[in-house]
């Protein structure tokens, strides 16, 4: 079996990428002890979702290239179809892949033309059936198949934005998990097989609870850093990037651990919060919510109004005191699918992380980041989605 005392001490001497500057990787001992112990301890289907920039990327990345490392213990392929052509995230990712592509460009067609959401899902089990049958994994231990920013690609690139092409390939791996002797793991039934996909966007990450437990579905939840780690973080970039003026307790509040919204904000913005909140965070909300009552062929104020109405019944039903707390929020008007709002209980839920105990987190939703929430509140405050930085920082 894989030691995993093994992976934890090699992730821990790994840097990651931030902007031109590269950062010491921070402590997911938590992280990876769950998802060996308790996400992969039984075969079956996985999703890890999680908020944008939580590092799902980053950790998967690492633990792919400590676990390929250990030879023939175990057989790992891992996708990332971000900024990648399907191609070559193929050739790049599976043993044999150019051998694997001609095969299936010989079935399918020139895979580079492929437009289609179903064309692509056809592609991807045809590749991961090929993979398993070009190689002897004879002697491992576990099989793990993963794939990351899957929904990204087929929202971005190939405009699959309600994710048909995603629910086909969850549902085939679902089955395929659900009668282990048929299909792709026919000739592996007696190891331990996962097939993992790393989703960011809710509205793909709400298609999977379809799926219930069938081929032992379950989700996997990875948050933010916590308040330590992350402090850490703020101070190395400040020393890299010579920054003196930074509050950490307000960048906590804003950004609760998210790395990859701190990158943005001191890389693209240059520390400046104000200008970051502004642009990054203020005007999103007021426009998920002025499109939500376009949809509807409403005024702005109609939305609103009807968003605190619910808001406080939710609020007062649960023994509330803040309306916009996300439990009482609940991603009403886009909120959930325009990823201001995540749920962090699905049925089966394990937590590889531990969710701080803050304002903006609740026992069924939370916002993908603070900021959100102080937005949100102060929206609902004022009653009017004509808020600025100073209504949103007034609370912080």
């Amino acid at each position: 079996m894989v030691n995993v005392d093994e992976v934890i001490a090699e992730v821990g001497r790994e840097y990651a990428d931030f902007g031109r500057y590269r950062i010491r990787f921070r402590d997911r001992e938590r992280e990876i002890e769950r998802l060996f112990y308790e996400g992969l301890n039984i075969p079956g289907l996985r999703i890890l979702y999680g908020p944008y920039g939580a590092g799902k990327t980053t950790l998967l990345s690492r633990i792919y290239k400590i676990l390929k490392s250990m030879g023939e213990e175990v057989f790992i392929a891992y996708m990332n179809f971000e900024g990648k052509t399907l191609s070559k995230v193929l050739s790049e990712a599976l043993p044999n892949g150019d051998e694997i592509l001609a095969r299936i460009r010989s079935e399918l067609g020139n895979i580079d033309t492929i437009k289609t959401g179903f064309a692509i899902a056809e592609a991807v089990k045809a590749a991961v059936e090929y993979a398993l049958k070009s190689r002897n994994v004879g002697r491992a231990s576990l099989i793990l198949i993963i794939f990351d920013n899957f929904d990204k690609y087929l929202k971005e690139e190939v405009g699959d934005e309600h994710y048909t092409a995603l629910s086909g390939l969850l549902e085939f791996f679902a089955e395929s998990h659900e009668h282990p002797s048929e299909g792709v793991w026919a000739q592996y039934s007696d190891k331990q097989a996962n097939t993992l996909f790393a989703l960011s966007d809710q509205a793909a990450v709400k298609i999977t609870t379809r799926l219930g437990s069938k081929g032992l579905t379950t989700p996997l939840l990875l948050w933010n850093l916590p308040r330590r780690e992350f402090e850490g973080v703020i101070n190395e970039v400040a020393e890299l990037t010579g920054a003196k003026n930074f509050d950490t307790e307000l960048l906590w509040n804003l950004l609760g651990g998210n790395v990859r919204e701190l990158g943005d904000l001191v890389i693209r913005y240059g520390w400046d919060v104000r200008r970051w909140l502004q642009d990054r965070v203020i005007d999103h909300v007021i426009q998920v919510l002025t499109s939500a009552a376009k949809q509807e062929g409403k005024l702005p104020t109609d939305v609103l109004e009807r968003l605190i109405e619910l808001a406080r019944g939710n609020a007062k039903d649960l023994g509330l005191s803040d309306t916009a707390h996300p439990d009482a929020v609940m991603g009403y008007f886009g909120l959930l699918e325009s990823n201001v709002i995540i749920n962090v209980r699905l049925p089966g839920t394990v937590y590889l992380s531990e969710l701080p105990r803050e304002p903006w987190v609740g026992r069924w939703y939370a916002y993908q980041i603070p900021a959100y929430y102080w937005v949100v509140k102060a929206i609902i405050e004022k009653g009017s989605i004509n808020v600025g930085v100073g209504d949103v920082l007034k609370n912080n």
